[in-house]
């Protein structure tokens, strides 16, 4: 069993040279840390699954796709995959109050439905549409807040559209 949740997300690397950063008193960019995560924020789809099992087979499932290239293993449990963009899709509609959609992971296909949608999205909407740092866009699948996959690609392949 999982959810779906929308926001925006800071990569772990840009967490730890952030926090870095941000030790120093003295630091300018510890003024600057909101105009940072601006800078650094993805736009991010999240899988958060209630039980570990459910997790590992859809993170296996992904693994036998041969797509995702690990670009960051911060842990035994949290890890950073990219993808090339021709193997990844997300296609969302928000219609009211809820959203729906698909992700396409190789020939791999996750369904994404949050209702009722109780964020305010213009944010998620907002650096979606930006130009920054990243451009780029996450995946990420969750449970027990210990376990993490990050799957990275250009913000190009997401779609979302907004209808009444």
């Amino acid at each position: 069993m999982s959810r779906t949740a929308i926001g925006l997300y800071s990569p772990e690397i840009d967490k730890k040279l952030l926090e870095f950063s941000l030790k120093e008193e003295n630091n300018p960019i510890r003024k600057s840390s909101k105009a940072i995560f601006d800078e650094v924020a993805l736009p991010m789809i999240a899988k958060i699954y209630n039980d570990y099992k459910s997790y590992q087979q859809v993170v296996e499932s992904l693994l036998k796709e041969e797509v995702l290239y690990l670009n960051h293993d911060f842990s035994e449990h949290i890890k950073e995959y990219v993808i090339e963009k021709d193997d990844v899709e997300v296609n969302i509609q928000v219609i009211g109050n809820k959203l729906i959609g698909d992700a396409r992971i190789g020939n791999f296909w996750m369904r994404l439905e949050i209702d009722p949608l109780t964020i305010n999205i213009d944010r998620f909407v907002e650096q979606l549409n930006k130009d920054c740092g990243h451009n780029e866009a996450a995946i990420i699948l969750t449970c027990d807040e210990k376990h993490e996959i990050q799957i990275t690609f250009p913000k190009e392949k997401m779609k979302l559209t907004l209808s009444e």
